[in-house]
């Protein structure tokens, strides 16, 4: 009975020091220089992190494995504080010099012509409303002119401050204002932001045209004007002269003070006209996209001009073109002395290439007040 019992405390004690021994053995192991062959470097792992210590294979990268080991020896086999900011620092300039190769790539890849293409077909629906070109697309199509004309065919990598300063003195030689001259270089600067948001150049080369400064007073023709408001006497005078339509709007906004862009896409079911005071939430004006309410108030003056137009269809809009027209025309024939020949009954066109829209636009609308005609 000893006698196994003595075979079999030796047997358990063998067994012990067998798996006691790695462990001690794993403890007491040297991490290794190894060869990272994605990149060429050695390198050497500490606390379960590599450390890229250059390329393998040179002095350099011995003496400083030499010189890790050695300090993580001595700090009780751990990580010192250098080695991890030496790391952090390795990892960031890789970063680094990665996004400075990809962002050669992608301008190497853009032409100026290749953005302002991109840009336009994107900003055809931002600037567009029902349908309704905004003004800033003209204002858009002019300075892609000047920057066609110019550096159309540039890498976008060589347009920078110094070829953005040339192409605002363009605007400076040909006479715009210097107030415009500040629109149309940050309309610029925003072109180039839109590409690095789609990766068409870099985020460095929108930063670099940021840089660029505003003109100052007296570095352009002018500093522009300021539009004053008209004088009611020559209203008064103009208003005789216009269509109904363009005559009611023109008195009704200068009783509200409304702009001209939110009473033409004014509706019948916009209105709220249950008390005494009219209300009127327009569906788009300038601060929508602030998150700001705009509602605009009408009188019993404003309340008497309105009368007239509104429609019994709440979805029709109040003032439209097309209707003008019709009553224009029903008005012409109605004053006829001669009677209609067969051939005159109907003289419309089978395909006409213009046909006034079913409402005004804030453009066509000033062209009816300056004229004093129906646009």
């Amino acid at each position: 009975m000893e006698t196994s019992a003595r075979s079999a405390t030796s047997a358990t004690s063998a067994v012990s020091e067998s798996f006691v021994r790695p462990v001690a053995t794993a403890r007491s192991a040297i991490p290794k220089l190894r060869l990272h062959k994605a990149s060429g470097n050695a390198a050497v792992m500490l606390d379960g992190r590599y450390l890229y210590l250059g390329k393998f294979g040179t002095r350099e990268a011995q003496e400083r494995y030499d010189r890790t080991i050695a300090e993580w020896l001595a700090n009780r086999r751990r990580t010192t504080g250098a080695e991890r900011a030496r790391l952090d620092y390795d990892k960031a300039a890789a970063r680094q010099r990665q996004a400075a190769t990809q962002a050669a790539e992608i301008e190497t890849a853009s032409t100026v012509d290749e953005i302002l293409a991109a840009y336009w077909e994107y900003a055809q629906g931002r600037y567009t409303r029902e349908g309704v070109a905004l003004r800033e697309l003209g204002h858009l199509k002019c300075v892609m002119k000047t920057l066609r004309r110019l550096y159309g065919r540039t890498d976008a990598s060589q347009f920078g401050p110094k070829a953005l300063k040339l192409v605002r003195e363009q605007f400076v030689g040909a006479g715009q204002s210097r107030i415009y001259v500040n629109q149309n270089v940050a309309r610029i600067a925003r072109i180039w932001k839109w590409a690095a948001a789609e990766e068409m150049v870099s985020a460095a080369a929108w930063h670099a045209l940021q840089a660029v400064p505003g003109l100052q007073r007296g570095e352009a023709a002018s500093d522009g004007r300021k539009i004053a408001p008209v004088a009611d006497a020559v209203v008064d005078a103009t208003l005789p002269y216009c269509s109904p339509e363009v005559r009611a709007l023109v008195e009704l906004q200068r009783l509200c003070g409304a702009r001209s862009g939110e009473l033409v896409i004014m509706r019948t079911g916009d209105l709220e006209m249950s008390g005494d005071v009219w209300t009127y939430r327009p569906a788009r004006h300038k601060t929508e996209h602030r998150g700001h309410e705009r509602v605009i108030y009408f009188g019993p003056k404003a309340q008497a001009i309105l009368r007239p137009w509104l429609r019994e269809a709440l979805g029709e809009y109040v003032f439209s073109p097309a209707r003008a027209r019709e009553r224009r025309y029903g008005e012409l024939r109605a004053a006829r002395k001669s009677p209609v020949q067969p051939s005159q009954a109907s003289r419309k066109r089978a395909a006409p290439r213009k046909l006034p829209g079913a409402r005004y636009t804030p453009a066509s609308y000033a062209i009816g007040r300056r004229l004093g005609r129906n646009p």
